[in-house]
């Protein structure tokens, strides 16, 4: 008798055997989706085969196309956020709701370009509330953290055209720590080192 490894009951994409795990890199919503189709616990509501083959091609071109993937995680993130539908522009003020919003952009590597006012691309990879009261840290690909106390973080939408939506985070001044005597009139921050205890 041959026995096949296999889950009981609905995909679920949070389980230990999620494809995730597996497919790295790779855009997978549409793929978590079907899955969770065709193991539906009622037969008739799982998706004829004509309907699975197409959906896999659709994965597939997708994940060979940067822009389609863009704009369908640019939508995934919407849905998200808005469920009920995304709106032209809101603003979060509380540095929790702040810390949460960008968490699920840092999520998803074709989201996640971030810029600062000193210039440059940056690859953005979460955040966190940081020790200090009403701060938050930034944390960014090949850096260590970047550290403000957030005024707003505004999301911006231009309807059916996402390619052009975006958030901004504006960040209040903070008085420098006085650690350093020198003055940066380039870049409008400090760098300092933290030391865990």
């Amino acid at each position: 008798m041959r026995v096949l490894k296999c889950f009981d009951g609905q995909y679920n994409v949070f389980s230990s055997i999620s494809i995730n795990n597996s497919c790295k890199g790779l855009y997978t919503k549409t793929l978590n989706d079907l899955l969770a189709e065709c193991t539906d616990h009622t037969a008739e509501n799982r998706p004829k085969m004509d309907v699975v083959v197409q959906k896999l091609q659709d994965w597939i071109k997708t994940n060979d196309d940067f822009h389609i993937q863009n704009l369908a995680e640019w939508f995934d993130l919407q849905n998200k956020l808005f469920p009920a539908g995304s709106p032209n522009s809101v603003t979060w003020t509380n540095p929790d709701d702040i810390v949460t919003i960008l968490n699920e952009i840092g999520h998803v590597p074709s989201l996640n370009h971030m810029f600062l006012p000193g210039g440059g691309g940056n690859t953005f990879v979460g955040a966190s509330l940081a020790n200090e009261s009403g701060l938050i840290a930034l944390k960014i690909a090949q850096k260590m953290f970047d550290i403000l106390a957030p005024k707003k973080l505004t999301y911006e939408s231009f309807g059916v055209d996402p390619q052009w939506n975006y958030f901004r985070l504006e960040a209040k001044s903070i008085n420098k720590t006085g650690v350093y005597d020198r003055d940066s009139y380039i870049f409008p921050y400090e760098e300092l080192v933290e030391i865990d205890t």
